[in-house]
């Protein structure tokens, strides 16, 4: 039969493996976390990136499709009274 300070040492080993279980999971979670932030961050920047050259792209077309009309018959002279 087991002594009571073995048993004793056994809860205590058990305690200890269940909080570094406890501590690993945590720092896991923490990890995953700062992860899926930074994946975030890069794909916001990547969907702003393609919002401005879409942007781009479009104000080159309203630019290229731009027409002035110009009078060909001369403006009437007014002049002051």
């Amino acid at each position: 039969m087991a002594s009571l300070a073995d048993q004793f040492w056994v809860v205590v080993s058990v305690l200890a493996a269940v909080c570094c279980v406890g501590v690993l999971h945590c720092i896991a979670g923490a990890v995953r976390n700062e992860t899926y932030l930074h994946d975030l961050k890069v794909r916001v920047a990547a969907l702003r990136a393609e919002k401005l050259r879409r942007l781009r792209e479009s104000q080159d077309e309203r630019d290229a499709t731009r027409v002035i009309l110009v009078d060909e018959e001369e403006p009437e002279v007014r002049q002051a009274a």
